[in-house]
């Protein structure tokens, strides 16, 4: 019939995700560099009646940043790099090996997985390994 029982329901709420971010990449050497980023997404923003993003999320949940070493050219993907940063409230890290054949990533991060204003954190680890070709 097109009617929503819970119209603020998240499977109907519009999925756009307004971000902001910036990054620097200083060179500490001539094959040494460092990336440093941070951000916020689910911004939320409204326009009349229309509703972009989702409210009331806490600003620690919406601020990510994070710090990523590397080998190599900035310009191009690195052999190897190594990550560590927040995100949502939580640690993140991750590692990544480029070799002529072959893309190895590891990372972890968590997600708050509580019912109420309390973090409860789910640590979760995804790993990827791609044929370069």
């Amino acid at each position: 019939s097109g009617k929503f029982s819970n119209p603020d329901a998240i499977s109907t709420v519009d999925p756009t995700d307004i971000r902001f971010g910036v990054s620097i990449t200083p060179r500490l050497s001539r094959k040494f560099a460092l990336r440093i980023a941070a951000g916020i997404h689910h911004y939320h923003t409204a326009s009349g009646e229309n509703n972009y993003g989702l409210s009331n999320i806490p600003v620690l949940k919406t601020v990510h940043g994070g710090v990523e070493a590397f080998i190599g050219n900035p310009l191009t993907p690195s052999p190897l790099s190594i990550s560590a940063g927040y995100s949502q409230g939580f640690a993140t890290w991750g590692i990544s090996a480029d070799l002529s054949f072959l893309s190895i990533d590891f990372t972890s991060f968590g997600r708050d997985i509580s019912d109420d204003s309390t973090p409860k954190e789910d640590r979760r680890y995804v790993g990827g390994i791609s044929l370069n070709f």
